[in-house]
């Protein structure tokens, strides 16, 4: 640091605390920016589509319809499942169907695209 800078900077600011007041406020203003992005995440709440499974069935003689959609992407293509649908629907206490129905596109690397109906699924649970 220059001569004239360091004595400017202890006239201006009272001394060696100007350094350390610049590092208090960045941190102050990391630790507020932390604390506002981690306050949303105790009243977030899981919804569909889940990583796995849902992890309670459908009500009795009720309905559950969700669109979706999912990709993937290498070096050499993609695929996309997507637009999706799954209809799951309680046809007995503490049982239910799904079906789920995506559209499929598969791509990349010189190959070319191409979409259509993709995996469809039929369960119960």
């Amino acid at each position: 640091m220059d001569c004239n800078v360091a004595a400017h900077l202890l006239k201006v600011r009272g001394g060696l605390r100007y350094p350390f007041s610049i590092m208090n406020h960045g941190v102050k203003i990391i630790l507020l920016a932390l604390g506002l992005n981690l306050l949303p995440a105790a009243r977030i709440h899981a919804g569909p589509p889940f990583l796995t499974d849902d992890p309670a069935p459908v009500d009795y003689q009720h309905w559950e319809a969700y669109l979706f959609g999912a990709g993937d992407h290498t070096g050499e293509g993609y695929s996309i499942n997507g637009p999706a649908v799954e209809l799951n629907y309680g046809v007995l206490p503490d049982t239910q169907l799904h079906l789920v129905v995506p559209m499929t596109t598969v791509g990349g690397s010189g190959v070319p695209t191409v979409s259509g109906l993709g995996d469809t699924e039929f369960g119960i649970k």
